[in-house]
Protein backbone atom coordinates (compact mmCIF):
# COMPACT_ATOMS: atom_id res chain seq x y z
CA UNK A 1 0.00 0.00 0.00
CA UNK A 2 3.10 2.09 0.59
CA UNK A 3 4.25 2.13 -2.85
CA UNK A 4 0.51 3.08 -4.61
CA UNK A 5 0.34 6.06 -2.42
CA UNK A 6 4.27 7.05 -3.22
CA UNK A 7 2.93 6.81 -6.68
CA UNK A 8 -0.10 8.47 -6.02
CA UNK A 9 1.57 11.18 -3.83
CA UNK A 10 4.54 12.13 -6.93
CA UNK A 11 2.15 11.72 -9.52
CA UNK A 12 5.19 9.26 -11.69
CA UNK A 13 4.08 5.83 -12.69
CA UNK A 14 7.01 3.70 -13.47
CA UNK A 15 6.55 1.47 -16.33
CA UNK A 16 3.99 3.92 -18.33
CA UNK A 17 5.25 5.77 -20.90
CA UNK A 18 6.68 9.48 -19.87
CA UNK A 19 8.57 12.03 -21.49
CA UNK A 20 11.66 13.01 -20.61
CA UNK A 21 13.83 16.21 -21.64
CA UNK A 22 17.50 15.71 -21.44
CA UNK A 23 19.58 18.63 -20.45
CA UNK A 24 23.61 18.90 -21.24
CA UNK A 25 25.48 20.40 -23.40
CA UNK A 26 28.14 17.35 -23.82
CA UNK A 27 28.50 14.37 -26.19
CA UNK A 28 27.27 12.04 -23.03
CA UNK A 29 23.34 14.25 -23.13
CA UNK A 30 23.66 13.79 -26.93
CA UNK A 31 24.62 10.04 -27.34
CA UNK A 32 22.00 9.43 -24.32
CA UNK A 33 19.46 11.30 -26.63
CA UNK A 34 19.78 9.22 -29.52
CA UNK A 35 20.16 5.83 -27.30
CA UNK A 36 16.66 6.71 -26.04
CA UNK A 37 15.15 8.11 -29.04
CA UNK A 38 15.90 4.65 -30.97
CA UNK A 39 15.02 2.33 -27.98
CA UNK A 40 11.65 4.02 -27.19
CA UNK A 41 10.83 3.73 -31.21
CA UNK A 42 11.75 0.32 -31.31
CA UNK A 43 9.46 -0.34 -28.52
CA UNK A 44 11.65 -1.08 -26.04
CA UNK A 45 11.60 1.89 -23.34
CA UNK A 46 8.83 3.99 -21.53
CA UNK A 47 11.15 7.10 -22.03
CA UNK A 48 10.33 9.25 -25.20
CA UNK A 49 12.81 12.39 -25.48
CA UNK A 50 11.38 15.24 -26.18
CA UNK A 51 12.89 18.88 -27.01
CA UNK A 52 10.17 20.80 -24.75
CA UNK A 53 11.35 20.80 -21.50
CA UNK A 54 8.08 22.82 -20.57
CA UNK A 55 5.80 19.64 -21.24
CA UNK A 56 7.91 17.20 -20.63
CA UNK A 57 6.99 14.69 -17.36
CA UNK A 58 10.63 14.01 -16.72
CA UNK A 59 14.17 16.29 -16.63
CA UNK A 60 17.44 14.55 -17.10
CA UNK A 61 20.22 16.43 -16.31
CA UNK A 62 23.29 14.68 -17.71
CA UNK A 63 27.23 15.86 -16.64
CA UNK A 64 30.66 14.84 -17.99
CA UNK A 65 33.64 14.96 -17.26
CA UNK A 66 37.02 14.92 -18.92
CA UNK A 67 38.38 11.75 -19.96
CA UNK A 68 41.02 10.96 -17.36
CA UNK A 69 40.30 13.78 -14.90
CA UNK A 70 38.09 13.37 -11.45
CA UNK A 71 37.70 10.04 -9.51
CA UNK A 72 38.31 7.70 -11.87
CA UNK A 73 41.24 8.26 -14.58
CA UNK A 74 41.13 5.80 -16.71
CA UNK A 75 41.01 7.80 -20.18
CA UNK A 76 36.81 7.67 -19.60
CA UNK A 77 35.10 10.17 -19.23
CA UNK A 78 32.68 10.08 -16.10
CA UNK A 79 29.54 10.63 -16.83
CA UNK A 80 26.53 11.67 -14.54
CA UNK A 81 22.86 11.97 -14.97
CA UNK A 82 19.85 12.55 -12.48
CA UNK A 83 16.39 12.47 -13.41
CA UNK A 84 13.57 14.80 -11.91
CA UNK A 85 9.61 14.71 -11.95
CA UNK A 86 7.75 17.69 -12.68
CA UNK A 87 7.45 18.72 -9.15
CA UNK A 88 11.58 18.41 -8.72
CA UNK A 89 11.21 15.08 -7.05
CA UNK A 90 14.54 12.83 -8.19
CA UNK A 91 13.43 9.34 -9.24
CA UNK A 92 16.60 8.53 -10.40
CA UNK A 93 20.68 8.96 -9.92
CA UNK A 94 23.48 7.51 -11.53
CA UNK A 95 27.09 7.28 -13.01
CA UNK A 96 29.00 5.61 -14.78
CA UNK A 97 33.35 5.80 -15.79
CA UNK A 98 32.22 3.04 -18.97
CA UNK A 99 29.65 4.75 -21.03
CA UNK A 100 26.53 6.92 -21.21
CA UNK A 101 24.93 4.34 -22.46
CA UNK A 102 25.03 2.52 -19.55
CA UNK A 103 23.40 5.23 -18.06
CA UNK A 104 20.35 4.52 -20.14
CA UNK A 105 20.15 0.62 -19.21
CA UNK A 106 20.42 1.65 -15.65
CA UNK A 107 17.50 4.00 -15.99
CA UNK A 108 15.27 2.24 -18.15
CA UNK A 109 15.75 -0.52 -15.63
CA UNK A 110 14.76 1.57 -12.51
CA UNK A 111 11.77 2.92 -14.71
CA UNK A 112 10.62 1.07 -17.43
CA UNK A 113 10.97 -2.77 -15.57
CA UNK A 114 8.62 -4.38 -18.20
CA UNK A 115 10.80 -3.19 -20.70
CA UNK A 116 13.82 -4.20 -19.00
CA UNK A 117 16.17 -6.98 -20.27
Amino acid sequence: MRTIILVLISGFAFGQTQTIFIAGNNKAANDLQKEMTKQFQKGKSCLEPISDPNVSDLRMEVNQDAPGSGYWSNGYPAVSAIITDRKGAVVFRGDSKLAPNSIFYRTRKALCPKHAE
